[in-house]
């Protein structure tokens, strides 16, 4: 919906010929790449330890029936909630992290939001620290480093005709959001005076600056934990572990929120979830799956920080 200001010229206001005018019409498309993740788990209930079933008031028993198998008791609730945790963050994981020219079952069904934005060089502000060759290297020197760059990321944007603060939205990792907020908080701790002294009443007082409500010259700040989730423990991102170097694990995003979007074919497709008790091989198994894939419609009308 752009503006049109070549529209209504002036005309003789002495006779009553009126001037034809077009309405534009400026309509785009967007292909919405949907996935299917799906998987099953078995639960034996007579292949854990010792000390697990003591921890959940369990134990081993001989009887095949099912009648003996409580769904609801303490082991399977646990377990349950692992599986659905696992399903929702998988869910982050294809929408935002999906890769078609990644190798891993885990990342290759899609191109989820970040490798749309990453199409457009233009709109790319590079984080340096991404570039470090170990964990250690990659970690921020200070918060400021990380306000510096959600600023360059603003006066990108400010430069845009889409440009309206009113409406935008930082979407940005923990790793950034914790430093800034630190970095902030520090800040107020000082004395307001030209020295590096500080101020003990505000050191000890409550901070000002937290990660919920945080916003960047009026423009919230929204932290999504899932984003380092993914990010640390995925086997694709990770770099093995330990002091590794991460792929990318500093990342943040300036646009609508209609620009940000993740899909599904219909609502009870985003995740379906059964368990159920088989007296064919005593076991339960939990099976979940999700149709889903996230979208960028407008791809010229953010900034991103990788």
């Amino acid at each position: 919906d752009k503006p049109t200001p070549d529209s209504f010229p002036f005309v003789a206001d002495n006779n009553c010929n009126i001037e034809s005018c077009d309405i534009e019409e400026d309509w785009s498309t967007h292909v919405w790449q949907i996935g299917l993740i799906e998987c099953r788990a078995e639960i034996c209930m007579r292949a854990f330890n010792e000390n697990f079933l003591v921890f959940f008031n369990q134990y081993r028993n001989t009887q095949a029936g099912g009648a003996d198998i409580n769904l609801d008791s303490a082991l399977i609730q646990f377990m349950t909630n692992k599986f659905t945790k696992n399903l929702r963050l998988s869910t982050w994981r294809a929408a935002f992290f999906g890769d078609t020219n990644s190798t891993s079952p885990f990342f290759n069904g899609v191109d989820g939001i970040f490798a749309q934005m990453s199409a457009v060089p233009e709109n790319i502000v590079s984080i340096t620290q991404n570039q470090g060759a170990t964990a250690q290297d990659q970690k921020f020197a200070s918060g400021e480093d990380v306000y510096n760059y959600l600023i360059e990321m603003y006066e990108i944007a400010a430069e845009q005709p889409w440009f309206d603060p009113s409406i935008l939205e930082y979407h940005v990792t923990k790793s950034m959001s914790s430093k800034l907020v630190s970095w902030l908080n520090a800040q107020g701790n000082n004395r307001p005076l030209n020295c590096d002294c500080i101020d003990p009443n505000a050191a000890v007082a409550s901070n000002v600056f937290m990660m919920e409500g945080l916003t960047i010259n009026g423009i919230p700040v929204y932290t999504h934990n899932e984003w380092d989730d993914i990010i640390n423990y995925s086997a694709e991102l990770n770099g093995g572990g330990g002091n590794n170097a991460r792929v990318l694990p500093h990342r943040a995003i300036l646009t609508f929120r209609q620009n940000l979007l993740v899909g599904t074919t219909q609502t009870e497709a985003l995740n379906s979830f059964d368990i159920w008790y088989s007296k064919d091989d005593k076991k339960v198994y939990l099976e979940g799956s999700s149709y889903v894939g996230g979208g960028v419609p407008l791809l010229n009308e953010y900034v991103l920080a990788i």
